[in-house]
């Protein structure tokens, strides 16, 4: 049985420690469900989880601090992470509408040789065209764009979120010295 007509269009998995979170999640809008990954879950069970309960979706939008290689979401996601894992990970293709994208909102995750093996990794595992930034993610005036510039795939690049919330949320999703910075 599918449920197509009833999924939402997207899931968006956030991690803790992101300021004026309200105001950034309120910029996705109608047709996305939000899923809190505390710091102490992990990752890759959360996201399979809320696949299973809300697929088939078209985006899975990964929101939290990050720096080459890593994003702070729950206890952390990086290429070994992807790894050990790998084996939960491919059944989350059965949660893809045709062409599903995985947005990485997190600054600078997709930078480097570690940025690309994170980015390929997860594009290759999940079996969805991913986007990320090389660069910080956010406000203007902190340094960041919104611009997702690393692509695995046909993946949608344009960032989810509505231009008043681009312009009005005053934050960047760096991941400096530990999951609470930034």
């Amino acid at each position: 049985m599918s449920n197509a007509g009833k999924a939402p269009k997207a899931i968006v998995a956030v991690g803790d420690g992101v300021v004026g979170l309200d105001r950034l999640l309120a910029g996705f809008g109608i047709g996305t469900t939000i899923v809190p990954v505390p710091t102490d879950a992990c990752p890759i069970r959360t996201i399979s989880l809320a696949l299973e309960a809300h697929g088939p979706v078209d985006r899975l939008v990964l929101v939290a601090h990050g720096r080459p290689g890593a994003v702070a979401l729950g206890t952390g996601l990086d290429a070994s992470v992807l790894l050990d894992r790998s084996g939960a990970m491919r059944g989350w293709r059965d949660h893809w509408n045709p062409g599903a994208t995985i947005q990485m909102l997190a600054c600078s995750a997709g930078t480097g040789e570690s940025g690309r093996k994170l980015v390929n990794l997860l594009a290759n595992i999940s079996g969805a065209a991913l986007a990320a930034a090389s660069h910080p993610l956010g406000h203007i005036s902190l340094g960041g764009v919104w611009q997702l510039d690393v692509v695995v795939g046909a993946a949608d690049a344009h960032p989810p979120l509505d231009p008043a919330t681009q312009a009005e949320w005053v934050g960047v999703l760096s991941w400096t010295s530990g999951p609470d910075a930034g």
